[in-house]
């Protein structure tokens, strides 16, 4: 592990200790997104330290047609409508 490596593993380590609250609450929102099965391409974040009160929709695509697919894709997808912060999902 390099420097930058074993600093941010520290400061991380820190922040868990100050911040449990949130480091559960970033454990339960990447479980929700990962159980989702968004297509590839696709991600969903949260902003840091749920700090915001939006979340993050990031599509990339090579073409419209890719997009309309992927986009057809997401507006299917089950448990979509359950996905919101970790302290207000169901």
């Amino acid at each position: 592990m390099n420097n930058p490596q074993k600093a941010k593993a520290i400061l991380n380590h820190l922040r868990c200790k100050r911040l449990p609250t949130v480091k559960k609450a970033e454990q339960i929102f990447k479980k929700k997104v990962s159980s989702l099965q968004v297509p590839k391409g696709v991600q969903i974040t949260a902003p840091p330290n749920f700090e915001a009160s939006r979340l993050t929709l990031t599509i990339s695509f090579n073409n419209g047609v890719q997009l309309k697919d992927k986009i057809r894709y997401l507006n299917e997808l089950k448990g979509l409508d359950d996905l919101n912060f970790p302290w207000k999902m169901k």
